[in-house]
């Protein structure tokens, strides 16, 4: 979770200001778990830099063993849970504006010193 949110929300804000910047920009943003999961250091690159930092290899534990276990499990019934609204405590608040709205932030954006865009 905290892994998939924060690096996506990253990908989305570098993809957003290279945008903004007129900047034409590869890959866009993802919300495929796989494919997060495939910028995510494997095993042995793991060790490494374990060996690295701590100067010893990280050491699998029951418990480490048990959450990797429970998440595979549980994680896609709760995006599926997430996904069709079926739990209010993984819903997130959302904010919605209007085309006046919108067109009201992007004018108030582009009177500053010139460095938004609205492109």
């Amino acid at each position: 979770h905290l892994i998939f949110d924060g690096s996506s929300a990253w990908s989305f804000l570098a993809y957003w200001s290279g945008l903004a910047r007129g900047e034409a920009v590869q890959p866009p943003p993802t919300i495929s778990r796989s494919q997060v999961k495939a910028t995510l250091p494997n095993n042995d690159e793991l060790q490494t830099y374990a060996k690295k930092v701590l100067g010893r290899p990280i050491a699998p534990t029951l418990q480490s063993m048990s959450m990797l276990w429970m998440m595979s499990v549980m994680a896609p019934c709760l995006d599926v849970l997430f996904l069709n609204k079926l739990s209010s405590s993984l819903s997130r608040p959302r904010v919605f504006f209007s085309d006046g709205e919108l067109t009201a932030i992007k004018a108030a954006a582009t009177k500053s010193e010139g460095w938004v865009t609205t492109q």
